[in-house]
């Protein structure tokens, strides 16, 4: 079990701090993370090397990172995405793209995200006796 050290903790991909005004969060990675992503150059299809920038970019769009932690994270995508030989410029717009069809409103004022029927997860099941 992780315990509190100095007013924060570490849990799954994100840390936690607590300061005067509440909370704060900012993207966990452990010391021994890699920047490794599929190369660009590589013969996977694409959808494969762009998983991992999507799932990035996700983090960014999801979490409520202060405006400092969100501008650290996405310097560490660009260096991430450098390191591994894509280009910056289109994934800026894939992720502005993407941000603007998420507030995307419909006729009845209603985010698109709101429309998608969600599936029914619950778990129905019978008891017999014996």
């Amino acid at each position: 079990m992780e315990e509190e050290q100095n007013n924060q903790i570490s849990f799954l991909d994100i840390t936690i701090k607590k300061n005067q005004k509440g909370l704060s969060f900012e993207v966990h990675r452990k010391p021994t993370t890699t920047d490794i992503i599929i190369p660009n150059d590589s013969c996977h299809p694409n959808e494969h090397k762009t998983a991992a920038i999507r799932y990035y970019h996700n983090r960014l769009d999801t979490y409520r990172l202060t405006p400092q932690n969100r501008k650290k994270e996405k310097e560490t995508i660009r260096q991430i995405l450098a390191n591994n030989k894509y280009d910056a410029h289109p994934i800026e717009m894939l992720h502005k793209k993407r941000r603007q069809n998420h507030n995307v409103q419909n006729k009845h004022g209603r985010s698109l995200h709101t429309l998608v029927k969600k599936p029914d997860l619950s778990l129905n099941y019978s008891r017999t006796q014996t």
